[in-house]
């Protein structure tokens, strides 16, 4: 039997779905994320291990046993959450990953 090497469209078709359902997952995740700076320590220092060990901690917590998908939603969140600046701090860089209205 052939090998195959092209997705069919049901395989493209549940790629997609899945990739709809982690960027939905993510802007659920990072309104969480910013709740979560804006009530514990606002003021403190927000520092680059803590956005990936936020990233991190949020998409193992909320995938639980896939590791695929954890990873996945990892990649979301770090896509989507900027460096962030000297002296910014947690609650002002809650404010700039908090999704908006519109779609990301």
């Amino acid at each position: 039997m052939p090998e195959r090497t092209h997705a069919t469209q049901q395989d493209e078709a549940l790629r997609q779905c899945r990739d709809d359902d982690i960027r939905a997952t993510a802007r659920l995740l990072l309104t969480r994320l910013a709740t979560y700076l804006t009530r514990t320590r606002p003021a403190d220092t927000m520092i680059e291990a803590s956005r990936k060990y936020l990233a991190r901690n949020y998409a193992v917590t909320h995938a639980r046993w896939d590791t695929q998908y954890a990873d996945a939603l990892e990649a979301a969140l770090l896509a989507a959450m900027p460096h962030p600046r000297p002296q910014q701090t947690r609650g002002e860089y809650a404010i700039v990953i908090r999704p908006t209205g519109s779609s990301r």
